[in-house]
């Protein structure tokens, strides 16, 4: 079953301190590098580009989301031990997919995890990690924590069409996102190729008003962009 290379044009590139700080801007409390660090250094999910001469790990865009799902597991209240569970038999399912984690959509009560199989059908999922693995529910019953992270079906033969989609985006608020094939994965305006760094710089010395005229963007989208910035600061 044929792959995208995950070390290609659009793979997204974020050094350690880049990565902790998007991943803890949705983790109210925060979540600690050294325990991101240590889920790196441990084997759970460890960063696929190496590291920068100045010796902080480098993350590609699908690490970055598969620590985002390990986050929300926690989160959620899964145990690290039934996420390395399910890393590891999503590895063996998916052995030629160097991040497992993420392709498909996945659901959590807590305990057992399930995923959607079929990208052609939401409405069914399995059971991956719990005490009926294999088994099927349906996906109205459980909650999705993936409403964030845009996923797409990969062109595969119709004999494979039950085959995992990718994640390819990811909606940081209502007007900002970072698409690893934009910008190597910065942040910026969604549905453009505007980085929200030269947004702010902007700001910097006019209003929102004349920075949206300035970019060709609506004023609405400059100040969520305002509003992220001051939020992740």
């Amino acid at each position: 079953m044929g792959r995208p290379a995950e070390l290609s044009f659009g793979t997204g590139i974020y050094s350690f301190p880049a990565a902790a700080k998007l991943l803890s801007l949705h983790h109210p409390g925060g979540l600690r590098p050294d325990r991101l660090r240590h889920w790196i250094r441990t084997g759970l999910t460890p960063a696929s580009l190496g590291r920068a001469a100045s010796g902080s790990d480098l993350l590609s865009f699908h690490d970055l989301v598969s620590l985002e799902l390990v986050r929300r597991f926690r989160e959620a209240g899964v145990s690290l031990q039934r996420v390395r569970k399910l890393e590891s038999e999503l590895k063996r399912r998916y052995p030629e997919i160097v991040r497992p984690m993420a392709y498909d959509v996945f659901y959590t009560d807590g305990s057992a995890i399930w995923h959607q199989f079929n990208p052609k059908d939401d409405t069914v999922v399995e059971e991956i990690i719990g005490r009926r693995p294999r088994q099927y529910a349906w996906t109205p019953a459980i909650r999705t924590f993936a409403e964030e992270i845009r996923y797409e079906p990969e062109e595969v033969p119709l004999a494979e069409e039950h085959a995992p989609r990718m994640a390819t985006a990811w909606n940081l608020s209502e007007w900002v996102e970072i698409n690893p094939a934009i910008q190597f994965g910065a942040p910026v305006v969604r549905g453009t190729r505007i980085p929200i760094s030269a947004v702010i710089a902007d700001l910097g010395v006019g209003s929102p008003e004349d920075v949206a005229e300035w970019r060709g963007l609506r004023v609405e989208q400059v100040e969520d962009v305002r509003d992220y910035f001051v939020a992740a600061a």
